[in-house]
């Protein structure tokens, strides 16, 4: 209690001054270049981030467990008490009201919950069919509702994970990769398959039907919903990112420009929706400032381009946060200030209606 205590006055000081806050967070990348981040394990599964307090980050790794940042990335601790040896952690996501609680989910373990920031970790199995766990969803609305997609098909929780009930009439397949939550509609999610493309939901997961017209690589990994248009996103494993501007009725591929089209990871900027990133296994990061009509690269200094998971933080500086495989975790400032960077990119802005996409890709609302 006192660390967190400690860390919050931290924050606050921060959020007052600012270039103190530089000072403390170690800000020391360039702004338009990444840097690479102390947290060198090889695999970095999933990454999470809590708008309550911006400043902490949260590493899923392929078999080292989780870790913590409280300084937006530039120190790391080992946060795995509770965590089986060896586990596996494929996907993280953290209460958007409480960034102390937050769930990871592991491949072969279930889902795991911790109520003191990752220091203490506990089992939230109840009710949970399938152990291998590949995404997580949670809503920004209501935090006790959550998702989990898994090999077994998608299971809910209205009580904070405390149980979970199958949510999965209607998906022909069960071997679900990534989900998102329409902000602007509740009830509406989307479902990413490994080798039957998109499923939707109209009605909080009870049901699904397919979504895939214009979908042409069935491995959906990544996936994203403007919270303004309720546009949505689908990264795809060979054929890049799809769009679709009618509710998942039909989608266009989205591709001038990607170098690689295996797409892990998007996220968007709600302040300038139109603005997108991508992570891609193989090409690094592309930025897009037109919805994804075009894409250029942002690779200076990112020395490891297989990327697993992008995620933003909204402190101050706003950074990019890019989890790779073989580089452990990099970091992009954006922008210094509220203003938007010389770069020209723009940066995804949290609070409790509005949450960092994170993948495999989880969107948060209800």
């Amino acid at each position: 209690m006192k660390r967190l205590v400690r860390v919050v006055l931290r924050l606050v000081l921060c959020c007052l001054i600012p270039s103190l806050c530089c000072m403390l967070f170690a800000c020391g990348t360039k702004t338009g270049e990444w840097m690479q981040l102390p947290l060198h394990e090889d695999d970095i599964r999933c990454l999470g981030l809590g708008p309550a307090i911006p400043a902490i980050v949260y590493a899923g790794t392929w078999g080292k467990g989780v870790f913590r940042s409280t300084d937006n990335g530039s120190t790391w601790t080992a946060v795995s008490t509770g965590l089986p040896d060896g586990t596996c952690v494929g996907s993280l996501v953290v209460n958007p009201k409480a960034s102390t609680t937050v769930y990871a989910g592991t491949a072969g373990r279930g889902i795991f919950v911790s109520t003191d920031a990752g220091d203490h970790w506990t089992a939230a199995n109840s009710g949970l069919a399938e152990k291998r766990v590949q995404c997580l969803a949670i809503s920004s609305l209501v935090p006790a509702i959550l998702y989990a997609g898994t090999y077994g098909g998608i299971f809910r929780s209205t009580d904070g994970g405390a149980s979970w009930t199958e949510a999965d009439t209607g998906l022909a397949n069960l071997h679900v990769c990534s989900l998102a939550i329409d902000p602007a509609i509740p009830g509406v999610l989307y479902a990413g398959t490994y080798g039957s493309g998109v499923f939707r939901s109209a009605d909080s997961g009870a049901t699904w039907t397919v979504a895939n017209a214009g979908i042409t690589y069935a491995n959906v990994w990544a996936l994203a919903v403007d919270p303004t248009s309720s546009t949505a996103y689908a990264g795809t494993e060979g054929g890049g990112l799809f769009r679709s501007a009618d509710s998942g009725a039909t989608w266009t591929a989205m591709n001038a420009g990607l170098t690689s089209k295996n797409i892990h990871s998007v996220v968007m900027d709600p302040a300038v929706p139109s603005t997108l990133y991508a992570g891609s296994y193989g090409g690094g990061v592309f930025c897009s400032t037109d919805r994804g009509g075009s894409w250029t690269p942002m690779n200076t200094g990112l020395t490891k381009t297989d990327v697993w998971v992008l995620a933003v933080s909204a402190g101050t500086p706003t950074t990019l946060l890019a989890g790779t495989y073989g580089g452990g975790v990099f970091r992009y400032i954006v922008r210094a200030d509220s203003a938007k960077s010389k770069t020209g990119h723009s940066a995804v802005l949290m609070d409790e209606q509005q949450v960092a996409l994170e993948t495999v890709s989880v969107v948060f609302d209800s």
